[in-house]
């Protein structure tokens, strides 16, 4: 005999979670059949958490830092779309108004990371505000971005000390009982 279709079951009001359904069967004969199926909801963007970002300083980075992170999803990462980048900038002809999307490289379990030299968007003797965005994938195609509170704004500073000022100045003449002590002193973001 052909199949029977006993009716639909509608998960539309189900939450995201782990579904196993038990079916029992029997014909007038007293034939008996068991069956089961498991399936998961994943209607959920992946989550980051545990975010580093190496060298930092003052909640400053420049040149090439390495930012690493956790992502969970209930049915994995869709790296060929998951990226990481800079966003945000002051888009002007030294910075720019964001990075280049970066895609994560697993380290282990569900740690990833990315490394990014800060200089291919933000030139030397400059810096700029940014906010550190991931924009996320899951296998299933849920997608989200992400800016971390943590992380916006973070100062990118590729440039070196400026020098302010000094307690002695070009052409200053002095003698053997001046006690000047010499002070100079530099302005960094660091």
């Amino acid at each position: 005999t052909s199949p029977v279709a006993l009716g639909n079951f509608d998960i539309a009001g189900l939450p995201d979670g782990s579904y196993t359904i038990h079916m029992h069967a029997h014909d007038l004969a007293g034939n008996q059949n068991e069956a089961t199926t498991t399936f998961t909801i994943d209607r959920t963007v992946p989550k980051v958490s545990n975010i580093s970002i190496v060298p930092r300083i003052n909640n400053n980075i420049g040149g090439i830092v390495t930012v690493e992170f956790d992502l969970e999803d209930a049915t994995g990462i869709d790296l060929t779309k998951t990226r990481v980048l800079f966003a945000d900038g002051p888009n002007t002809s030294n910075a720019a108004r964001e990075s280049a999307k970066f895609t994560p490289v697993l380290v282990s379990g569900n740690t990833y990371k990315v490394e990014i030299n800060t200089r291919d968007f933000v030139k030397d003797n400059w810096t700029g505000a940014y906010s550190l965005t991931f924009n996320l994938w899951d296998t299933l195609g849920n997608q989200g971005s992400s800016k971390p509170a943590a992380f916006r704004p973070i100062l990118i500073d590729n440039s070196g000390p400026i020098y302010v000022s000094s307690n002695i100045n070009t052409g200053d003449f002095l003698g053997k009982s001046d006690s000047k002590v010499f002070t100079v002193d530099f302005d960094d973001h660091t």
